[in-house]
């Protein structure tokens, strides 16, 4: 188990979870929308599943954002990197097909109850 200990910068430790997370969100949005585009030409079964993971990160970045936005905050530092790297990933678990697609969703959930 890690050890945690509160921020000592000028950005509270809340605030830096909030921004953090807002950016892994971005991320997961990414994976999505590159699943998607790559499952409408090679698996147009796993749409409709994977327009639903998309609509439910859609809330999950509006709740952060929000958050983040009434504490006075701004985006992570990171938050395009994420999203770049979101979409690179989806890209290439699509392309190894469902289970690649399945397997990618499966260890960014495990990867969320972890943090």
């Amino acid at each position: 188990m890690a050890l945690y200990r509160d921020s000592t910068g000028k950005v509270d430790t809340a605030k830096k979870i909030l921004k953090v997370n807002h950016a892994g969100e971005f991320g997961a949005i990414n994976i999505y929308r590159s699943q998607i585009f790559v499952s409408r030409l090679l698996n147009r079964n796993l749409v409709p599943l994977l327009e639903e993971f998309l609509a439910d990160e859609y809330r999950h970045l509006e709740i952060f954002w929000t958050e983040i936005q009434r504490r006075g905050g701004i985006k992570c530092k990171s938050y395009w990197l994420c999203g770049l790297g979101g979409w690179g990933l989806g890209l290439v678990s699509a392309l190894l097909g469902k289970r690649g697609i399945m397997a990618c969703t499966w260890a960014a959930g495990q990867l969320h109850e972890i943090l």
